[in-house]
């Protein structure tokens, strides 16, 4: 009896020992996040604090969960993945050491379906069982985190969604865990959101949000597509005015933020009757907005051996019948590297990139009036890379000729940097050259130069925006 007692005390030991270590562990698992939002407050149900019954995905002895993303998942699945990862290397420094696997079995195919016993967090759509049959059942910027069987699942229902996800279940759930040697959840853990993709309201003063960014030719590659997606969608504008778009911008990122909202449209994809990209595209709302008239043609003064240097333009009429206008530029440079202005002193190619700038400015007042010959003086907005800053001439011109500038005149407004910068370096301090102006009715609420971490990896400039009212006399 006395052995039995014996044996009986140090079950209970051990028992309780296990109850300890488990503590750290969050014992909320069911989550219900909506809107994207953080707050769990009202939303929190605890349904497994004990230590029994609970799924150790890390620690220090049973480490053998594997992130696995699809193999041909797209740019923010895999961003997804990488995020997901590196949190855990953050908060499991000491236990967790896997790396990133993806979907891929020998001898299936493509459209195969993986059906099997792996202990395995799916992050994002791939071919496994467990993903599809959870997607299927996801509505419109849905996403859910839970396990079924032995896989934790992660899937919204499209890549942004799935991102979403990700950055709710490591803000909300890993960071929050209270110890870094062990991660366990209950079985029925559940975490249910909407992907907010608008992250920066816009001013409740303000009605609709304009967004301009040279986009650089696809500087960033691959990792800055990702980060100006991103960028673009935490901003969520209601009209995207881009410079620099070639083809693989088009491709890699304007046509990653179409996908991601099916409200958004081109004004004009293509130079009319050619296969040339419109390299100074806009992008609007048509939910907010009727597109009424559009076009885009050369800059007069401009080095002819590149396409970036370009002029669209837009006619709207939003939900209240107010109809206005928009232009969105690229102003010209002059470059020791254009054939033909190599051989030209410093001095040369700046007093030619002058010439070329007033008559920019020359150009963007004429189609301005030529709208106006039409439709009448409605509001209007001009913006763009200018390549000019507020002590030049062009600058000078354009305000002769009765536009406004939101960096001077935004009720609220963020100024004093130069918005260009050598890629990878980041701003500084001075003048911006990115400008929106207005005129006619156009209240800028907000002016802001967008300075978030992603910026620097994405393209050489930062984005400039506006929040602003239509039609306010």
């Amino acid at each position: 009896m006395k052995r039995n007692h014996y044996l009986l005390s140090i079950a209970a030991f051990l028992m309780a020992m296990i109850c300890i270590a488990l503590a750290g562990c969050t014992g909320n698992d069911t989550y219900n996040v909506d809107n994207g939002t953080s707050d769990l407050s009202s939303s929190v149900t605890e349904t497994d604090t004990s230590a029994y019954g609970k799924i150790v995905l890390i620690d220090k002895n049973k480490n053998d969960f594997s992130i696995i993303r699809g193999m041909y998942a797209e740019i923010d699945e895999i961003e997804a993945a990488k995020q997901l990862n590196s949190a855990f290397t953050s908060k499991f420094s000491s236990t967790w050491d896997f790396v990133i696997k993806d979907d891929f079995v020998k001898g299936a195919s493509k459209d195969d379906v993986i059906s099997d016993n792996a202990r395995e967090i799916l992050v994002g759509y791939t071919n496994r069982k467990e993903s599809r049959e959870t997607f299927v059942g996801l509505k419109k910027d849905q996403y859910v985190i839970k396990f079924v069987g032995s896989k934790l699942v992660i899937i919204g229902s499209d890549q942004y969604s799935t991102l979403a996800a990700v950055e709710e279940f490591v803000k909300n759930v890993v960071e929050k865990n209270e110890t870094s040697e062990l991660f366990a959840l209950s079985p029925d853990f559940v975490l249910t959101g909407t992907a907010k993709l608008r992250q920066v309201s816009i001013n409740p003063e303000a009605s609709y949000r304009l967004f301009s960014w040279n986009l650089g030719c696809y500087v960033g590659g691959s990792t800055g597509s990702s980060e100006a997606v991103k960028i673009i969608l935490r901003y969520l504008p209601d009209i995207l005015a881009c410079q620099e778009s070639d083809k693989k911008v088009h491709s890699n990122i304007l046509q990653k933020v179409l996908d991601s909202n099916s409200d958004y449209a081109y004004a004009m994809k293509m130079h009319p009757g050619t296969s040339t990209y419109n390299y100074t595209p806009i992008i609007y709302k048509k939910t907010l907005f009727d597109l009424v008239d559009s076009g885009v043609e050369w800059l007069d003064g401009r080095y002819t051996g590149t396409n970036t240097k370009s002029l669209s333009w837009a006619v709207f009429k939003d939900k209240n019948d107010i109809q206005f206008a928009m232009v969105n530029f690229h102003g010209a440079v002059c470059s020791a590297t254009y054939k033909g202005y190599e051989d030209m002193t410093s001095e040369e190619r700046t007093a030619q990139a002058l010439a070329w700038k007033i008559d920019n400015v020359r150009q963007v007042l004429g189609v301005r009036d030529r709208i106006y010959a039409e439709y009448g003086e409605i509001p209007f907005t001009v913006n763009g890379d200018c390549n000019f800053n507020s002590d030049s001439v062009p600058y000078a011109n354009m305000i002769k000729g009765g536009m406004y500038d939101a960096e001077k005149t935004a009720k609220i407004k963020t100024t004093g940097y130069t918005t260009s910068f050598t890629y990878g370096n980041f701003y500084k301090s001075g003048k911006s050259i990115d400008h929106i102006f207005g005129i006619n009715g156009i209240d800028f609420v907000v002016f802001e130069i967008v300075r978030d971490a992603e910026v620097k990896t994405a393209s050489d400039h930062c984005p400039v925006y506006v929040d602003y009212n239509i039609g306010i006399k």
